[in-house]
């Protein structure tokens, strides 16, 4: 069966813009539309013309795959701490147990600044990478308030929720839930595309509001048979940034979406206990888990 793609969006006309809601071209707002509408109706977007070349990309899983071929005793002299907070160093395979029933996480490696203690350039790299996908989620951010006809205090409020950005090297695993349908959609992973999705934080920015934004849930599919080598099932490597706020921001529901017939859902929280409990779950503290991993992998 023929699993459908997930839509693509075109962000070129906002990439490194400097436009203001009077300035504002034609091709902003369709793009934004397009956006904020994809977001609507599947929750995930695959986003070209986000600022970053094919180059750039290439760069980022070659030094990705260097890390993460380091042998095992070489990782892990840089290992995530014990806690399940900060997200610093190599998380083994094994270390992270996500919501669903032994569905357990690859190998992967969070934040940059221990890695280059084992491998030279590393850290500096990973810096710098930070500071040009920063960029991209700005231009993420100024789209959907362009979309959502945001005025510049919503907008600045936008800023401080979490969203995922997230590249794939060679793979068409990631598979999202048609909210309508119930039908898996897969990612197909133009090149040079990122993915994005409605994080749980913006599902709670609009207040799970029906025609805004719902956290859609997601999945890595099996390959077929015919992807598979003797040498047993490919790697694959993806490289997710995280935009979030600062962790003792208070996270709200933005009013415009709270009303009488539809009063707010969600507790204001701050951030860092919001992502202290998530990590509570991923992490399960004490409890090793090796049942069903999987190939992923991230930088």
């Amino acid at each position: 069966m023929t699993i459908p793609s997930i839509l693509t969006v075109d962000l070129t006309p906002h990439s490194n813009s400097t436009a203001t809601a009077t300035t504002l071209t034609a091709s902003q707002l369709k793009s934004a539309r397009d956006l904020v509408a994809t977001f609507h109706r599947f929750a995930f977007v695959s986003v070209t013309g986000h600022g970053l070349s094919q180059q750039e990309i290439t760069e980022m899983f070659a030094w990705s795959k260097k890390m993460l071929e380091l042998p095992f005793q070489e990782k892990m002299k840089v290992p995530h701490a014990e806690e399940a907070i900060p997200h610093r160093g190599y998380s083994r395979v094994g270390r992270e147990k996500l919501y669903a029933r032994d569905n357990v996480k690859g190998g992967s490696l969070r934040g940059g600044e221990k890695g280059h203690d084992v491998l030279p350039g590393f850290r500096s790299y990973v810096s710098d990478l930070n500071e040009r996908l920063a960029s991209v989620g700005e231009a993420v951010v100024n789209a959907i308030a362009v979309g959502l006809s945001m005025s510049p205090e919503e907008r600045d409020a936008l800023m401080q929720f979490s969203f995922t950005l997230l590249f794939q090297h060679q793979s068409n695993a990631l598979e999202l839930l048609d909210p309508k349908t119930k039908q898996y959609l897969r990612d197909s992973f133009p090149e040079g595309a990122l993915t994005l999705n409605v994080s749980d934080m913006l599902q709670r920015f609009t207040n799970a509001h029906p025609s805004y934004f719902i956290s859609a849930l997601h999945r890595i599919s099996v390959p077929s048979a015919n992807d598979v080598t003797d040498s047993g099932v490919p790697a694959r490597y993806s490289i997710p940034l995280f935009v979030a706020p600062h962790p003792s921001h208070l996270v709200q529901t933005l009013p415009r979406f709270v009303s009488a017939e539809k009063p707010c859902r969600y507790e204001s929280i701050r951030f860092q206990d919001d992502d202290a409990l998530a990590a509570k779950y991923t992490y399960r503290e004490g409890q090793e888990q090796f049942v069903g991993c999987s190939q992923a992998r991230s930088i």
